[in-house]
Formats: C-alpha cells, sequence, structure tokens
C-alpha cells in the first residue's frame, strides 16, 4: 500500500472510531467519497477490473458508484476533460451574465482565441463589451 492510501484508511477508521465513541454527535446521512480517473479509458479499465458496470451521463463521461449504506464511493472520468471544462465554464459565464442582465455574445469574424462579447440584455444600456 502506498503511504497516501494508508494515511486516507488510517484517517477512515480514526472517524469511524471518533463517530462511534461519541453516539451524540450526529453522523453524515449521505456522503460521497470521490476518486477523480480523467479517462473514460480509466474508468472503464477501473469497472472491468472490480466487475462493475460503468454509467455514462449526456456528455457521455463515464462513472461507476460503490455504495456501502451511505456512502457512495463514486468514480469517475471524461470523454475530453478539457472541453469538458470549457462548457462547464461557458455555462457559468452564461448563468452569470444572465443574472446581471447581460448576454454573452460572439463578435462579428470571431476568432477562436478571443472572448465572446457581453452586451446588455434588451432592458438596459450596453454597459461591458470587450
Amino acid at each position: 500500500m502506498t503511504d497516501d492510501r494508508t494515511h486516507f484508511l488510517t484517517g477512515m477508521r480514526q472517524f469511524t472510531d471518533w463517530l462511534t465513541a461519541n453516539p451524540d454527535c450526529p453522523a453524515p446521512r449521505d456522503e460521497r467519497i470521490l476518486l477523480f480517473l480523467a479517462t473514460n479509458q480509466a474508468v472503464t479499465e477501473f469497472a472491468t477490473r472490480y466487475d462493475l458496470d460503468p454509467k455514462a451521463d449526456a456528455e457521455g463521461n463515464l462513472s461507476v458508484n460503490l455504495t456501502f449504506g451511505p456512502i457512495v464511493y463514486h468514480v469517475y472520468g471524461y470523454v475530453d476533460f478539457n472541453a469538458h471544462c470549457a462548457a462547464s465554464d461557458e455555462r457559468q459565464a452564461r448563468t452569470w451574465a444572465a443574472g446581471q442582465g447581460l448576454e454573452i455574445v460572439a463578435k462579428p469574424n470571431d476568432e477562436p482565441s478571443q472572448a465572446p462579447a457581453l452586451s446588455a440584455g434588451p432592458e438596459q444600456p450596453a454597459a461591458v463589451t470587450s
């Protein structure tokens, strides 16, 4: 076992022992432990090794869950991690802009390396552009 693995398992045992010794302390009811494997191929290899069935989300990213009572060991990866991050960043930016009464629009002849401009919504004068 690696030092990181040993350290993690020791901490889990100490946490369990502490909760057992302190029955008046509330315990988490639903907790996930995340294992990021980066790629779908790595998730598939993990699933094959442990005889699990990976599931794909709407973007084709794979994950498997191992459930131990209320604890879920969630193992996940991505078709393309960089594309996933870019899509997530864009969703967050569009949500923020909409909350500010702005809309993100592409500039005419926008080059891929340039960020889209922000423009005001219909009720406001243009406040932010690039």
